[in-house]
């Protein structure tokens, strides 16, 4: 599910914030000039809604800054008490300049473009080395790039009927298998670090099985194997980026399908709410695993006020009377909702248009299904 800690910042923000998407072109001539001329008018709307002037300065700072790409992109920019508390490239660019000075931030964009997985490991090894990629779904990019180099004698078994012949091949598969523990030893720790769902792993076939045997439980639980060969490390890597690229969307499928599923066998067990009356009960009393949220529905522009306190929500603003009244403010639902699943740590998964999934604008896994 999509990893939703990294947007914990803008929720934590006391005070109201400034948000602002933002087309970057791409690396013609004159892409400077038209963003800077965007964000200009895009500022001033934005002085206009209330936005204090050190979220725009601050804003300022970060604006263009992805320019000079290969192609069109766009920046998701949030901004509260003079500071800039996130920022994100998009691999699709808005249709045009948006931006908001709310309470609650903009998230829906962002969120609705953010891979359910995120960055996954694609190792190509031969029986001497790898070269490991930690590549983002996101940006269809390598966001990191490292080679694992191993031993090189004996690296290659000797001719059959030579009289050395099982000496020297005991040793070039003690040595394949050194280099494999190597390899292995790094892509746990990056798996680690990095706290990646798929390892992708393609090249030589041998060297690919020993990889897997030392991964062990983490090679069970998260790698496959691309059916593919010849692409030692060093090699035109195009196919074996489009092979792992396949067997990641089909991960995430796969992984949204079984939510769903989860989802309608809940309503009938009681392990999930259906609606957005039920979904709110269910935020409020912290027992939502996963929202499922169609950001497009009617329902998500549905007034829900909300108070500082993650369980602070509800349809009804009398039902929150006397609980720290003041600071009680009132959102569109799908922002309200995303608020209180992040600050309790739920999984998200966005969905539009005819797309199977909940029927009205939310439905939620809960945490005793």
């Amino acid at each position: 599910m999509m990893d939703t800690r990294i947007f914990k910042p803008l929720y934590d923000a006391a005070g109201p914030g400034t948000s602002v998407y933002l087309p970057t072109p791409g690396n013609e001539p004159d892409a400077a000039h038209k963003i800077e001329l965007e964000w200009r008018s895009l500022r001033a709307e934005l002085a206009g809604q209330g936005a204090p002037e050190a979220d725009l300065r601050a804003i300022d700072t970060v604006v263009g800054t992805d320019r000079g790409l290969d192609t069109p992109r766009g920046q998701a920019i949030f901004a509260t008490d003079g500071a800039v508390v996130l920022s994100r490239e998009l691999s699709v660019p808005p249709a045009a300049p948006r931006g908001r000075f709310d309470d609650l931030p903009d998230g829906v964009p962002l969120l609705a473009q953010t891979p359910d997985l995120g960055d996954y490991l694609l190792v190509l090894v031969d029986r001497q080395e790898a070269e490991i990629e930690l590549r983002s779904r996101e940006h269809g990019a390598a966001a990191r790039d490292e080679h694992v180099r191993g031993r090189d004698r004996p690296l290659t078994k000797v001719s059959s009927g030579d009289w050395r012949q099982d000496h020297r091949q005991r040793k070039a598969e003690n040595t394949w298998k050194a280099n494999a523990r190597d390899v292995a030893a790094r892509v746990k720790e990056l798996a680690g670090a990095y706290d990646v769902e798929l390892i992708a792993v393609c090249g030589d076939v041998r060297a690919r099985t020993l990889l897997m045997e030392q991964l062990g439980a983490l090679g069970r639980s998260r790698a496959v194997e691309l059916p593919t060969t010849g692409f030692p490390p060093g090699a035109d890597r195009a196919h074996a980026h489009v092979a792992a690229e396949r067997i990641a969307a089909r991960c995430e499928y796969d992984r949204r399908a079984a939510v769903l599923d989860r989802y309608r066998q809940g309503l009938a067990n009681g392990t999930a709410a259906g609606g957005l009356d039920a979904v709110v009960d269910a935020l409020r009393s912290g027992e939502v695993a996963t929202l499922l949220l169609r950001y497009d529905a009617p329902e998500a522009d549905a007034p829900v006020w909300w108070g500082p306190d993650p369980g602070q929500l509800t349809l009804h603003a009398r039902e929150l009377e006397g609980t720290r009244a003041p600071r009680i403010k009132r959102g569109r639902a799908a922002d309200v909702l995303i608020r209180a699943l992040i600050q309790t740590d739920g999984d998200l998964l966005m969905y539009s248009g005819a797309e199977p999934g909940p029927d009205g604008v939310a439905g939620a896994v809960l945490r005793r299904g």
